[in-house]
């Protein structure tokens, strides 16, 4: 049997756990940067949709405020 250089992606072996780490060869870092990403995203779109809506409008304000909490939640992870 030849040994390849890249392991096969599905193993029958039992994953240890190592913490923040995640489960042996699966990392945790994908949740750990999609998540604040995702937050900028959506903070983005709630900023935009509060300036479309101006100052006469009372939901373009709770849409500003929406932004600002989504992006404080993201900055905090």
């Amino acid at each position: 049997m030849r040994r390849l250089s890249v392991r096969p992606t599905l193993t029958l072996k039992v994953r240890t756990f190592k913490g923040l780490r995640g489960r042996s060869g699966k990392r945790a870092h994908p949740p750990l940067t999609d998540f604040p990403i995702a937050a900028s995203v959506l903070a983005a779109v709630f900023d935009v949709s509060s300036v479309v809506g101006g100052t006469e409008h009372d939901w373009a304000r709770e849409q500003w405020r929406a932004g600002t909490y989504t992006f404080i939640g993201g900055a905090a992870l």
